[in-house]
């Protein structure tokens, strides 16, 4: 899955902030807090833009039918 996107597309994209992240094998144990909103696999960020899927590097969005992945900080210190 590309974590890039044609930039025509990412500028249409609103902010995407992810201040909390939690995976789990578990779907249901999934969560992550975008842009101060607590979410789940399969709402809606904004308009056209759907949370996916949670993984364990990050989310797959769906943006108008095209999915990309948003990698999380990559290691905490």
């Amino acid at each position: 899955l590309p974590n890039y996107l044609p930039q025509s597309i990412k500028k249409q994209l609103p902010t995407i902030n992810i201040s909390a992240h939690v995976y789990s094998s578990n779907p249901l144990q999934r969560s992550i807090v975008i842009n101060n909103n607590f979410m789940e696999e399969g709402e809606y960020v904004l308009d056209n833009l759907i949370l996916h899927e949670i993984t364990a590097s990050g989310a797959i969005f769906n943006y108008h039918g095209t999915l990309f992945s948003y990698p999380v900080i990559s290691s905490w210190q």
